[in-house]
């Protein structure tokens, strides 16, 4: 059977996930998409032991047109 790090690894490779940090005690992982996706990693990772899970929401930015300066 493969180790648990193996198993996490293979979640975060499998849910195009990113680690942000790596530590002795934690790691930290981004996930951008749907929240059916994000709720698909929890519930992979949730057998592992979760310390902290941080939704954040939709993010927009809307900017004004760019107008070409005349010459």
């Amino acid at each position: 059977f493969p180790s648990h790090d193996t198993q996490i690894q293979n979640i975060i490779k499998e849910s195009h996930s990113e680690m942000v940090t790596v530590s002795r005690d934690f790691f930290v992982i981004s996930k951008s998409g749907r929240r059916s996706e994000i709720d698909e990693l929890h519930a992979k990772l949730k057998p592992f032991g979760i310390m902290q899970f941080v939704r954040s929401g939709r993010i927009s930015v809307s900017k004004e047109k760019w107008k070409s300066p005349v010459y």
